[in-house]
């Protein structure tokens, strides 16, 4: 990874600093009920999964939660 950290591994941390962070969710061709439905070339949607990290949003954030959660991100990376 070109980050030097996984998705997880960034999460954990996240959410060692009180931020809720979690993974992207599961692409619907991944769940039980679509595992055998027909469909196309899902690369992107795939690595996006592996790799997307839904971060705290919200019209109600401060400039310091911003960056709270630029700071744990930044001093992440390997």
């Amino acid at each position: 990874d070109e980050y030097g950290i996984t998705r997880d591994e960034l999460i954990q941390k996240l959410n060692a600093g009180k931020i809720e962070a979690r993974p992207f969710f599961m692409p619907i061709h991944d769940m039980p009920p679509y595992k055998g439905s027909k469909h196309g070339d899902l690369t992107v949607t795939n690595e996006l999964y592996a790799r997307g990290i839904n971060l705290p949003s919200s019209v109600g954030l401060k400039k310091e939660d911003i960056k709270a959660v630029c700071e744990i991100i930044k001093n992440s990376k390997r």
